[in-house]
């Protein structure tokens, strides 16, 4: 029982952590958008597709899909590197 109770609580913390970097990079996406030639069509609707961290930089990188009606848009994905809860970069592949 212990273990699943320690697996719950892990989850919950990932959950909650990945939920505040998913706002945080959706409040930069909103605040410089057209800076970055996106419309507000483009920042409505995306995903964490996956992450990676660097120890050595403090880096967390996401590496995000554009949808469409929930549908993943083939070829849309961008990079945002996040670094002590800031967005410092955003690319596209």
């Amino acid at each position: 029982m212990k273990k699943i109770t320690l697996l719950f609580i892990f989850f919950i913390q990932f959950s909650a952590f990945s939920q505040s970097n998913k706002n945080l990079i959706q409040q930069y996406l909103d605040k410089n958008g057209t800076k970055l030639g996106l419309t507000s069509q483009d920042i409505s609707d995306w995903v964490i597709e996956s992450e990676a961290n660097s120890t050595s930089t403090n880096i967390n990188n996401y590496y995000i899909k554009q949808r469409y009606l929930g549908t993943e848009i083939y070829g849309a994905v961008s990079n945002v590197w996040v670094k002590k809860n800031e967005v410092i970069n955003v690319g596209d592949r």
